[in-house]
């Protein structure tokens, strides 16, 4: 029986092959996209899962109040973690260590730039599951100036050596030999790092290791006993504090525990200092779930639609099968396996395109989407097979109950009352298809004409042909960065150098200030504020509108005067603003002059806000350095080859400004591009629906056109009533379909204090896009239907 159900259902699929490649790519699209977004969420939430005690471990985090300073860490003092090992509190192990970014590597007198070092005791590695391929976890990390390479460093700076013994300087400070060799940590983890030196070597340094009040210094970690509880813990937490600080200073703290699993998607809305990164958002990974939900959804309409269209072409067999005693569930188990076929070999086309995603969107940022493996393990596996199992059954549940309703003898008779409610569902069917496209294409119109919009706007400040060059990790990067500015000036034909802070337009620190010597609560204001040297202002064309700039012939604007922007000046309510004094906790200031607005914050964080704007050159790590607008590459060789002659031991990396400032926004570039292909996916699905009953409509009305047309209809007349098939539709779709991309897109934009203005345009274009798109896949079909002679169709009447 049931081989002869597989014959069947194979000779069905190959006699109908157009309806099955339709329903076969239809569902390929909506199971790769689903792929995707699964494989997507697996790889969310496996974060952490490499280590073996990961449910048991926990981070110790702390929180500062004092008056109206509030800060919280994800890093606590030193000496807590080897002191909360001491107590009898169920805390079985701690791992107490530093973590550091963009280190400096020398070896034989060559420096590179080497990724991320952590200082760590031996405890470490009973409390993370980090795998040694050379070495004792017990004893390389015993003793002071000793260092573990992870293998892809290894390879990297000793090809085919034994780097065991060999000794390497890091940060140009320390100096350490190689005790062993650490397995590649594991893409899912946020202790990965390159380097594992052993926290004694620290002692050797300035760092603080035994103050108490040193906070914001180690990251902690504890491993709990089984069965412990994390609250009485953070309890415990805090006396063991409070005994080790004077009393009045034990009050401004407070201590909680995290779990490890939780860390990763707490990381960017926690407000800790000193996280680690990266960090994940679960809104994202939920958002990745929901749409490759509906666009599988999207699909299994399409075949559901298709399916019941050309029900009628399949009557005759039902009715002729239960004629001869086949019972109504062997029919539906009939028609499920058909679905089940159709929907093995979407799923197998599905993975091919499962491939071509994962390399689109790991292309749009390699740092944001990580794909889990979904061929690594039995349970993976499964999860396909049970996928199949559950969109053949949802796919071919309702065509197989409405097939094998009818009685055989209304089918025999041609007595077949379908009434209005089929027609209804199929075309429910089909606005939901189009209502989804038109969904999608709006909200990607809608963050591209935001994303132009943003990228556009007057800054108010020249950052074209503008290199920046970072000054980061070393103790001397204020005077590294003051000598390069003057040996580039002094050999090389550059426009114009100064030093900053920070890069414009992309990050900056808001800073509180007081308007009165008393520094009340009430006196305090939010500020941006920005560190510069006294030739900022006018390498960047920021115009002083009021008073003077910074002057060199003025030692004291250093540390007391400031500038301040137009719009500070007028929520201030100022007339002059000259002479107006500003006060922060420990220091006094002097407004010296006022500034044109400029926007030196990304855009979705603040708009023109207050400014002020300090002179300290010997706080600036950022060169940025204008090139003749003629000759930069020229120029960008000629300040290499004085980086070389100063720095010679330091790779010479730059930037440009106006790229920079692009990098902010490259959200919308990523989130334009998800639903650049969504939309593309979704109108791709709804134009095979569009084209299945297209091609099913002309079939069955054939003979009502040639009858129309011997009665004297026009071409015209035919394809309007075509027409009528899907253009209602597309109207009701995009009625429905534009309110609630409105809604999303007005949610998403409440970030941005200034955007742009969604005009008809942006939500009539999903429409007219689908509406066009319908004409062109059915086109062909209508012409065919206007074109035929009628006579072809009635010769046998």
């Amino acid at each position: 029986m049931l081989k002869s159900y597989l014959k069947i259902a194979i000779r069905t699929l190959l006699r109908h092959r157009v309806y099955t490649y339709i329903s076969i790519v239809g569902l390929a699209l909506g199971l790769g996209l689903s792929l995707i977004s699964m494989s997507y969420m697996v790889s969310e939430l496996s974060w952490e899962d490499g280590h073996q005690n990961h449910d048991r471990i926990y981070r110790v985090e702390m929180r500062y109040q004092n008056a109206d300073t509030v800060w919280a860490s994800a890093r606590v003092m030193a000496p807590l973690g080897e002191a909360l090992l001491e107590e009898n509190i169920g805390i079985e192990q701690a791992a107490v260590f530093r973590h550091g970014r963009e280190i400096s590597l020398k070896i034989n007198n060559e420096t590179y730039q080497a990724g991320n070092l952590i200082f760590a005791r031996p405890e470490f590695f009973d409390v993370f599951t980090v795998p040694i391929k050379i070495g004792d976890p017990e004893t390389s990390l015993a003793n002071p100036n000793s260092v573990l390479i992870t293998d892809s460093i290894a390879k990297a700076y000793f090809p085919d050596q034994n780097p065991i013994g060999k000794t390497i300087t890091l940060n140009k400070e320390f100096e350490l030999q190689i005790t062993g060799i650490l397995e590649d940590l594991p893409w899912n983890t946020q202790l990965h790092c390159d380097f594992i030196a052993s926290y004694s070597t620290l002692e050797t340094s300035r760092e603080h290791l035994t103050t108490w009040t040193q906070g914001q210094s180690d990251l902690t970690y504890l491993l709990l006993k089984e069965n412990a509880d994390p609250e009485y813990i953070k309890g415990e937490i805090q006396s063991v504090f409070s005994n080790n600080v004077p009393k009045e200073i034990a009050q401004r703290f407070t201590f909680s525990l995290i779990p490890l699993k939780d860390i990763y998607f707490n990381t960017y809305y926690s407000g800790n200092r000193g996280e680690l990164y990266p960090g994940g958002e679960y809104d994202m990974a939920i958002i990745m779930v929901c749409i490759g939900l509906f666009i599988l959804v999207q699909a299994i309409v399409n075949f559901i639609s298709l399916s019941t269209a050309r029900a009628a072409d399949r009557m005759k067999e039902v009715g002729v099968r239960k004629t001869f005693g086949a019972a109504r569930y062997r029919l539906v188990a009939q028609f499920l396996g058909e679905s089940m076929l159709i929907t093995t070999a979407a799923m197998i086309f599905g993975i091919v395109l499962y491939e071509y995603f994962q390399e689109f969107f790991y292309s749009l940022n390699p740092n944001y989407f990580e794909f889990a493996n979904l061929y690594r393990d039995a349970g993976n596996v499964m999860l396909l097979v049970a996928l199949i199992i559950i969109v053949g059954i949802l796919a071919g549940f309702y065509p197989a109950l409405y097939l094998s309703r009818f009685k055989p003898i209304s089918i025999l008779k041609d007595d077949i009352r379908t009434g209005p409610s089929r027609s209804f569902l199929r075309k429910s069917l089909v606005v939901f298809q189009f209502t989804l496209a038109i969904f999608f294409i709006t909200l990607t119109v809608g963050y591209y004409n935001q994303a132009n919009f943003v990228s556009n706007m007057e800054l108010g400040f020249d950052k074209e042909n503008v290199m920046i060059l970072r000054f980061n990790g070393e103790d001397d990067t204020a005077e590294d960065c003051a000598l390069a500015k003057n040996e580039i000036l002094a050999q090389n034909d550059v426009l114009a150098v100064a030093r900053s802070g920070g890069v414009l337009g992309t990050r900056t620190w808001s800073y509180r200030f007081y308007t009165a010597p008393e520094r009340l609560e009430e006196h305090q204001i939010i500020t941006k504020r920005y560190t510069v040297d006294y030739d900022f202002l006018s390498m960047y064309g920021i115009e002083v509108i009021e008073g003077r700039g910074f002057s060199e012939d003025r030692p004291d604007d250093i540390g007391h005067s400031v500038l301040i922007n137009q719009k500070m000046k007028d929520e201030l309510g100022l007339g002059n603003a000259i002479g107006y004094r500003l006060y922060t906790d420990s220091a006094e200031f002097e407004v010296i002059g006022v500034v044109k607005d400029f926007q030196g914050a990304p855009i979705d964080y603040t708009y023109r806000s207050k400014s002020v704007i300090t002179l300290n050159p010997d706080s600036c790590r950022v060169l940025c350095v204008r090139l003749p607008a003629d000759n930069i590459s020229g120029s960008i060789t000629s300040i290499n080859e004085t980086w070389q002659k100063v720095f010679g031991d330091r790779p010479f990396t730059y930037s440009f400004h106006d790229d920079n400032i692009k990098s902010v926004y490259s959200e919308f570039n990523d989130i334009i591009a998800l639903m650049g292909i969504l939309s593309i996916i979704s109108i791709g699905i709804a134009a095979l629906g569009v084209f299945g009953l297209m091609l099913y409509t002309v079939g069955h009305k054939t003979k009502e056109f040639a009858i129309r047309k011997v009665l004297g209809a026009t071409m015209s007349a035919i394809v309007n009533i075509l027409a009528k098939e899907f253009v209602g539709l597309i109207i009701i779709a995009n009625l429905i379909a534009c309110p609630l991309a409105y809604l999303l897109l007005d949610s998403f934009m409440q970030d941005y204090v200034i955007r742009t203005d969604f005009g008809i345009g942006t939500f009539a274009s999903g429409g007219f896009l689908i509406l066009l798109i319908a004409l062109l896949t059915s086109g062909y079909h209508v012409y065919k239907a206007a074109r035929s002679n009628p006579s072809d169709a009635l010769r046998y009447q």
